[in-house]
C-alpha cells in the first residue's frame, strides 16, 4: 500500500490531537502531547510509465 509521507504524518498527527481532546474531557485522565519521533521505511520505485520520474 502507498501512502504518502505527508498523509501519514497528518494522520498521526491528527489521531495524538483527537487523544489528547478525548482526554481533556475527562478530569481524571491526563494526556499531554510532547515530542514525537516517527520511523519510516523508504522504498524507491523508478517509475517505468509514461511518466518518467521517482515515487517516495
Amino acid at each position: 500500500m502507498d501512502v504518502p509521507l505527508a498523509d501519514a504524518v497528518a494522520a498521526v498527527r491528527d489521531e495524538l490531537l483527537e487523544a489528547a481532546a478525548r482526554a481533556s474531557d475527562d478530569p481524571q485522565v491526563v494526556f499531554a502531547v510532547g515530542p514525537v519521533e516517527m520511523e519510516f521505511e523508504v522504498e524507491l520505485r523508478a517509475n517505468a510509465k509514461a511518466k518518467a520520474g521517482f515515487k517516495l
